[in-house]
């Protein structure tokens, strides 16, 4: 079963001088019927309205840009005539199946907003259909005249001016006279309607890398109403989120920046692998598998899942489908027991986004735990208690020793908050020039220059202080090669020897001593 699943910007439906709606035609995406997933989006011009409405699709709503007043009414509840609610960037508002609504654009710039919807049971398979209860092509206007009057007891005059006297079809820019009588939404009143998830607090965040915030029915009774899950990823500048699938069909709209979308489908075929970019819209079916990467300057996509109770397969991170039994992962993989070993360690210390940490093939930068132990490990909070932890056990030369080669893993790493790391820490890290001094005088001095390049990066360094050979994956910190290393150390691993890839740096000294390991290292890329 093939599916056309390119990424796709909007055909225009409607514009007028107040603004415009565009659309997402399955007629073009075919995608888009097949997974019964529907997207709209609307644009109101200063002073703009949309004329009430109803639609047969469940949708929920994405502020992108602007501030807007809605009317918005569900048939049925005795408990609210027409509620009145003030959007701004980055809101949220569901809008549930036939309920009524007309849309303000009381600011001073253009407003825009993103449908995502639920179309299972849509007139036109993958499309939303509106009917208009004002304006041309409202219901009104195809009534006779006799029956109006009779509804509203009015003679039949009255009826055809209430019914004919409107000629726009959707979108009206009002005068300023007329602007004056719209009333403007008391953005102080408490608002069950909807919510920013711009602002809402993150189910996953990391340091340059980004975040992913998730809304849910349970906590948001009116998004529970339209059966969806809305999602809002954020990735910084080449950070990826890990691939992952759904139990229900998926919808992204790009609201900002570019990237790469890769989709794996059935029979393990990729069927995309393609840039996006921001206003575009993608489907993903249900079980496909998706991997995200954002491109330099990041990117900003909005999602619904078309239930409220689905569930999200990861393929990284703890919570991956993977992280089971060594053995089962070992044999399924048909892997080694190290490279299982490293598999298992990247997602218990993983997270769903990656920051954009480049890796060349074959590098010593290539080995998972490294990335896995480099990227994106500390916030601000973790920081200062290393530096409460470091500092009270400081007459342990060789940790110190050891938590200067982790500052250097981690400025290896070609992560910029790892440099920030490296020189927030750095007050706790200069006393260990002062420890050195304990250790004891019978150790030997290694003289680097005396190694051989080859035999360095093949080697490691036991707590006697003589080079003894090591696994090839095992590389040890071959940047010391043709340097001099003038006082005594030990290179006891903080980590199990097998999940240690020690660093290339650059330091600020050819001699590198105890004052050059403590020259700040520079980011490599």
């Amino acid at each position: 079963m093939d599916m056309e699943l390119s990424p796709m910007f909007p055909a225009t439906f409607a514009e007028a001088e107040g603004g415009g709606y565009y659309n997402w035609a399955a007629a073009e995406s075919p995608v888009l019927g097949e997974a019964k997933v529907a997207a709209g989006k609307l644009v109101l011009k200063p002073r703009s309205f949309a004329l009430p409405h109803y639609s047969d699709c469940p949708k929920v709503g994405y502020v992108v840009e602007g501030v807007c007043g809605v009317g918005l009414k569900i048939p049925g509840d005795t408990k609210e005539t027409m509620a009145f609610i003030g959007l701004k960037k980055g809101d949220v508002i569901p809008v549930p199946y036939a309920s009524v609504s007309w849309w303000y654009n009381y600011g001073d710039s253009d407003f825009v907003i993103v449908f995502l919807g639920d179309a299972t049971n849509t007139y036109v398979p993958g499309e939303i259909t509106y009917f208009m209860l004002a304006g041309s092509l409202a219901h009104l206007a195809a009534f006779s005249p006799e029956f109006i009057a009779r509804t509203y007891q009015i003679n039949e005059e009255k009826a055809e001016k209430l019914a004919g006297a409107q000629k726009c079809v959707f979108l009206l820019k009002l005068s300023e006279e007329e602007a004056k009588t719209i009333p403007k939404p008391n953005e102080e009143l408490p608002n069950i309607w909807t919510q920013n998830i711009d602002a809402s607090s993150p189910d996953v965040e990391v340091n340059n890398g980004g975040k992913s915030t998730t809304l849910k029915g349970s906590q948001f009774p009116l998004l529970e109403q339209v059966g969806l899950n809305v999602n809002l990823l954020v990735l910084a500048s080449k950070a990826t989120r890990a691939p992952s699938y759904a139990s229900h069909p998926r919808i992204f709209y790009v609201a900002k920046g570019t990237g790469k979308v890769e989709i794996v489908g059935l029979q393990g075929k990729l069927v995309l692998n393609s840039k996006v970019e921001s206003g575009q819209l993608f489907v993903v079916p249900k079980l496909f598998m998706l991997a995200i990467s954002a491109h330099e300057q990041g990117m900003e996509l909005v999602s619904i899942v078309t239930s409220s109770r689905a569930v999200i397969g990861e393929l990284g991170s703890k919570s991956s489908v993977l992280n089971t039994v060594p053995s089962v992962v070992q044999v399924s993989l048909n892997v080694t027991p190290e490279l299982t070993q490293q598999f298992k360690q990247m997602m218990e210390t993983g997270t769903i986004i990656r920051c954009g940490v480049s890796i060349p093939r074959g590098s010593a930068h290539s080995d998972p735990v490294n990335a896995g132990l480099a990227a994106c490990l500390f916030s601000s909070g973790e920081i200062h208690f290393l530096r409460f932890l470091f500092g009270r056990f400081r007459f342990a030369s060789a940790l110190w020793f050891d938590f200067a080669r982790f500052l250097f893993l981690l400025s290896d790493s070609g992560i910029p908050s790892a440099h920030v790391v490296t020189q927030q820490l750095a007050p706790s890290v200069s006393v260990l020039s002062t420890n050195l001094s304990v250790l004891s005088s019978d150790q030997p001095s290694v003289n680097m220059a005396q190694v051989s390049k080859s035999e360095y990066v093949n080697s490691s360094f036991n707590n006697k202080g003589r080079a003894t050979p090591v696994p090839q994956h095992m590389h040890a910190v071959r940047s010391f090669a043709g340097h001099s290393l003038g006082n005594r150390v030990q290179f006891a691993p903080i980590f199990p020897s097998q999940y240690v890839t020690p660093p290339h740096m650059h330091v600020g000294s050819t001699s590198v001593g105890p004052q050059a390991l403590m020259a700040t290292p520079e980011v490599v890329g």
